[in-house]
This record gives C-alpha cells, structure tokens and sequence, in this order.
C-alpha cells in the first residue's frame, strides 16, 4: 500500500480523470501527426508490425523490448528550429528519489515508494538547456532524475505474460515515476508563478505499458481539487488510464504508434518552452528563490525495494 500511503492513487479506468486534464490529454493524442514528422509508420510498416506481434507472445522481455521498441521515434528524429538534438532516450536507469512525494520525510523511509527505474524514458538533452543549470535547486537534483536526461515526461514498462510479467506492476511502478515527474515540474513552477495561477494540465506527464496483446497509455497528473487540492494538506497524485488498444486490431497499432509520436512532439513543444521559460524567469530574478514555498519532498535517502512497494 506504499503507493497509496504516500498520496499516489492510480485511477485505472480512467473515471476519475477531472474532465480538463482528459481533455488536454486527449487533444495531445489525436492530433493528426504531419506527413514528416519523425517516427511515423506506413500503413505497409503496421500491417507487417501486426504479423509479428502474435510471434512474440511466448518471448521474454528484453526480446519483447527489442521488438516493441519500434513503436517509439526515435529520439534523434526530433530537433528544435535550429537543429538542436531534443530527445534523450534512457534504459534501466535508476532515478534520484529527492523528486518523490511523500507525506513525509520519516514515511518516505517506513513505507517507501520503489526507486523509479522505467525499462525506457524519454527526456532532454542537455544541449536544450543554456547553462550554467545545475546552480539552481530546480536544476539539480529535481530537474536531473538521471544523469542524462532532465525532465523526463513520457516512460514506459514491458511486460512478457509468457514469462510472468504482471501488467499491474507495470501500471504502479509508472505510478511512481509519474508522481516524480509531476512533483518535479510543480517544484520548478511554484519558484514563477503562485498555486492558484497554475494549472493541473501544466505539470503532467505520460506513460505506457507494453505486452505482445495490447498497449496503454497513461497521464500522471496532480489534483487541484477537493480536500486532496495542490494547495491542501496532502496532495493526491494521480495516474489515470487516457487510451489502451490492443494488437490484433491493425487500427490500434496505428493509434498508439500515433499517440507516441504525438507525445514526444508534445514534450520538445509546450513543455520544454515552459520549462525553459520558468528557467529563464529563476535566472533573471534569484530572489524568486527566496519564495517559493515547499513542494513534496518525499525521498531524501536512496532506499532499494523490490516490487512489492508498488502495491
């Protein structure tokens, strides 16, 4: 119950999705992607994708990843208007647990949230980013969960059934990575712009679950409304189901090789001007430092747990 008692709910059917958070998600993934833009699959490259999914139902994960890994554009694809490199993909790699929110400090110890480790993360590159950066505590050890990639809004977990993968597990740990990435956007912006002149659609983040029978997509968000309100005594972060297909409908590939595509345009898009806005307002006026007041800070030790803390 680790999830749960440091205030991440995961909303598996998507039913408690407040309705502007749905939209702006949704309107994310059915944007009708250009004829260039990076990533996109030919229906030929779908059709010949939906004959060798059902090949991999007996595969072990790093054999499904291998596969699966087609899905996503890659991140070398993506450029800004002047040619910078965007996209830093990552594997395996274990996150800083200062980004985790917790009811405290103590709980985050007696009932830890696993340390976030997402078989794929897509993020920045450093070269998005004008330094000096890592002077600021928004660009250290909050903004660099890893070392290589700042910011990381899009992760994903593969699961082989065949081999006991639990899609469940798979959900909840990118629970907990989500919350990450939502608490560490809300503690950049809390040092430019007040709660009440925030969003709930300015801090989210996406992810998905992967097997060789379906696919779903995710949307980590933090609630600003009711007694669970950013502003509250206890924040609720919340991953909530946004799209799930599955891979023996052509169509479905299609849907969620689209939804890949149009998040990573989204990530290098809106969120990285805001992100490099709210930077450059910190860099302008330090004392905005001084300010700002405290976010969840729930990891402050790097504790190893098995699986079992995401229940």
């Amino acid at each position: 119950m680790n999830l749960a008692f440091n205030n991440i709910y995961v909303d598996y059917f998507g039913e408690d999705m407040q309705p502007l958070v749905r939209q702006y998600a949704e309107d994310i993934l059915r944007r009708v992607p250009s004829q260039n833009q990076p990533g996109s699959l030919s229906d030929f490259d779908v059709f010949r994708l939906s004959l060798r999914i059902p090949s991999l139902a007996e595969a072990d994960e790093g054999t499904l990843r291998g596969q699966m890994i087609t899905f996503f554009p890659s991140g070398f694809d993506f450029k800004l208007s002047d040619g910078t490199q965007a996209l830093a993909m990552c594997e395996d790699l274990p996150w800083t647990r200062l980004g985790l929110p917790s009811t405290s400090a103590s709980g985050a110890l007696a009932y830890p949230v696993a340390t976030p480790k997402p078989d794929h993360l897509f993020g920045y590159t450093r070269a998005c980013f004008p330094p000096p950066i890592d002077f600021l505590p928004v660009g250290g050890s909050y903004g660099w969960p890893t070392s290589r990639s700042p910011w990381p809004f899009l992760m994903m977990e593969f699961k082989s059934r065949s081999c006991g993968g639990n899609p469940w597990a798979a959900e909840n740990k990118n629970a907990g990575s989500g919350s990450h990435s939502v608490n560490c956007i809300e503690k950049l912006l809390s040092y430019v712009r007040p709660a009440q002149d925030r969003q709930v659609t300015d801090s989210i983040a996406f992810s998905c679950v992967i097997d060789s029978y379906s696919a779903t997509t995710w949307v980590h968000w933090l609630e600003l409304e009711g007694d669970n309100a950013r502003s509250g005594p206890k924040p609720r972060f919340v991953s909530s189901e946004v799209d799930t297909g599955l891979f023996k409908r052509v169509e479905e590939i299609a849907r969620f090789n689209t939804n890949m595509q149009n998040i990573l345009s989204w990530g290098i898009g809106e969120r990285l001007d805001m992100i490099k806005g709210a930077l450059s307002t910190i860099r302008n006026n330090p004392t905005l430092l001084e300010l700002a007041p405290s976010v969840e800070e729930g990891g402050m030790e790097h504790v190893e747990v098995g699986e079992d803390a995401y229940d």
